[in-house]
């Protein structure tokens, strides 16, 4: 057996190195209040199969604060690193690491992850993004577009949809916010199959449409982020076959009552019924 071949097993599974960085952050992101790093390593091993203990540290390391750069050693010099990872030092203990609280790099990650048909709903599941989801994206809502989500049946079912469905968290990041005048001045970056039929005849004229507070504002919301997502999941069948589908007659079903219910009280939406 050759020199190259035993260093292969020695390695353990060999990985595309973006495919192994991605299950291993999504491996830490179980862990929102952090895990210690023998728990971590040993998960990555049994899990991954890359069994190289300094290949998991230079992976660790790539998404957190970076490596060192070569010759200096004395300095806290480093480079690359995607900080989508801290890792906490313990004098006399072992090092935890933790996923990045910070809501920004949150935006990052999922960015990232959730236009991925793989990755998507995986990390929508972490324990990470449901927290983040809840204690940020919420407040994000309320901020961005004036909504009351503290209570009744309308917001429980727009934090069950951003809970759940990754096309309504990205496209949410995409949403511009609403100026006083009702008007909007950037259009969400989606697909190009979407932008003759659905962005300019349908989604401008009823993001435009969103009140500035009250129940339609939320009706509205979940009506643009579930209408983008039923599109999303009849494009990708793999990412369809991930629910169920007692689940996806729910989404189907709270769509059209969305819809249903503001065009009785919205003109502009009832003349978009028949395009849905």
């Amino acid at each position: 057996m050759g020199r190259k071949k035993k260093d292969e097993e020695k390695r353990g599974r060999k990985h595309p190195e973006g495919v192994t960085k991605n299950n291993i952050l999504l491996l830490a992101l179980e862990y929102p209040d952090g895990i210690e790093e023998p728990d971590l390593v040993e998960q990555i091993q049994n899990k991954l199969g890359i069994t190289e203990l300094k290949g998991i540290k230079g992976h660790l390391a790539d998404l957190g604060e970076g490596r060192k750069k070569p010759g200096r050693e004395k300095i806290n010099t480093r480079k690359g690193g995607k900080h989508y990872l801290i890792k906490v030092a313990q004098l006399g203990k072992e090092n935890i690491w933790t996923p990045n609280p910070d809501f920004g790099i949150f935006q990052k990650m999922a960015l990232k992850f959730l236009g991925k048909v793989d990755l998507a709903v995986p990390f929508m599941r972490t324990e990470y993004t449901q927290r983040m989801v809840n204690e940020h994206v919420f407040d994000l809502i309320e901020k961005k577009f004036g909504m009351d989500l503290s209570n009744g049946e309308s917001a429980e079912e727009l934090k069950d949809l951003l809970l759940k469905y990754p096309s309504a968290l990205r496209y949410l990041f995409s949403l511009p916010k609403i100026t006083e005048e009702g008007e909007i001045d950037v259009i969400p970056d989606v697909p190009g199959s979407f932008k003759g039929t659905y962005l300019g005849h349908f989604i401008s004229p009823l993001i435009s449409a969103i009140p500035k507070r009250g129940k339609d504002s939320v009706e509205v919301l979940h009506l643009v982020l579930s209408t983008f997502t039923l599109i999303e999941l009849d494009l990708n069948p793999k990412w369809r076959n991930m629910f169920d589908e007692e689940e996806l007659a729910k989404l189907k079903g709270l769509n059209y009552k969305a819809l249903t219910s503001l065009s009785s009280r919205s003109g502009v939406l009832e003349n978009l019924k028949g395009d849905l």
